[in-house]
């Protein structure tokens, strides 16, 4: 039962870690979308 709860709980963490990636990314692929649109718009 412990040993269990403790490899349920390494799935947790790993899978917030993930999580946190995964919303960097996401955030850091828009900030990038806005810039090229903004650089795009400023050379017309």
């Amino acid at each position: 039962m412990l040993k269990n709860q403790g490899l349920y709980k390494n799935i947790i963490e790993r899978h917030k870690f993930i999580l946190i990636i995964y919303n960097c990314r996401k955030f850091i692929i828009s900030m990038l979308k806005y810039t090229v649109e903004n650089s795009n718009f400023n050379m017309e």
